[in-house]
């Protein structure tokens, strides 16, 4: 896509420099100049689903789409939706402990 819109690249560097700016990757540089579809339809039916579906089905949800769908930046759209993924967790892990004091931060709600 990219050799279509730039002409005359001399090198691979010259291909992802767009508006005399280089981008650091050939699939940010598409993004740039437009050429590939942004995740605003994902990020809405995330947001959508996290008022009436459980943390699970969000998780199944998120899989889903990275699997079948052509998300342009999947950490982008787990950034911005990880905390309703996560908001049974800490509530499992204190019934599963018997430990009602326990609490988990942010990072350990990511990384579990």
């Amino acid at each position: 896509m990219l050799l279509n819109k730039v002409r005359g690249a001399e090198s691979f560097e010259h291909i992802r420099i767009v508006n005399g700016v280089e981008c650091t990757t050939f699939k940010s540089a598409c993004i740039v100049l437009g050429l590939l579809n942004d995740d605003n339809k994902w990020h809405e039916a995330l947001a959508e689903a996290s008022n009436w579906a459980s943390a699970t089905k969000l998780r199944h949800m998120y899989c889903t789409m990275l699997m079948f769908s052509d998300i342009t930046n999947p950490v982008e759209l787990w950034e911005r939706h990880w905390k309703s993924f996560t908001d049974d967790i800490q509530y499992r892990i204190i019934r599963d402990m018997r430990d009602s004091d326990l609490y988990l931060d942010d990072e350990d709600l990511k990384n579990l």
